[in-house]
């Protein structure tokens, strides 16, 4: 369903890619992307040790670690140039201090027209079972962590933009509000 919000990112992701994933986690997004796209091919970046090795075993368990490069380190120090067709980032995960960095590695890894893919998540609204002290609690323990917490769409786009990204477009998905930007052609 996300895919066919985002035509041109799904026609790349066919096409094999490749893929670059920014904050890969333990690989829902990674992991569910390269077993629907049978050409695809990745390199999915995470900074902490025991999460890129759980990663690892989830990769041979999909039958699709013959076509990801799983690498452990800081997103701000990835030195490709110019090596990827998309790029998803999950920006939610990345504190305040690291994202103008991690932008601007994502810009130079991405090839002249990449599209990078960021999803805006916001805060839990209160609910009957979630009463107004859990959100104040979660926005505090989200802020004292240094994490950019609920930035909307407009946000992440403006974001991009001063990361040198252009033509941000918002896109309502079944997933939430999903912004696509494109590295310039020049």
């Amino acid at each position: 369903m996300l895919y066919q919000a985002l035509p041109d990112y799904q026609d790349r992701l066919e096409r094999g890619g490749p893929l670059l994933d920014v904050g890969s986690g333990v690989g829902g997004a990674l992991l569910s992307t390269l077993t629907l796209f049978d050409k695809l091919h990745a390199v999915g970046v995470d900074v902490v040790p025991e999460v890129t090795a759980e990663l690892s075993r989830r990769a041979q368990d999909a039958d699709v670690a013959d076509r990801v490069d799983i690498r452990t380190l800081d997103a701000r120090t990835l030195r490709d140039e110019s090596a990827f067709t998309v790029c998803y980032w999950a920006q939610a995960f990345f504190s305040a201090d690291a994202r103008v960095d991690t932008l601007a590695a994502v810009f130079r890894a991405l090839r002249p027209d990449g599209l990078l893919l960021v999803q805006e998540l916001f805060p839990p609204q209160t609910v009957e079972d979630e009463p107004a002290t859990r959100v104040a609690l979660d926005r505090l323990f989200y802020r004292q962590q240094g994490v950019a917490f609920g930035l909307s769409a407009e946000d992440l786009a403006a974001e991009g933009h001063a990361a040198g990204f252009q033509d941000a477009q918002i896109i309502d998905s079944p997933l939430g509000r999903l912004v696509v930007m494109r590295k310039p052609d020049c």
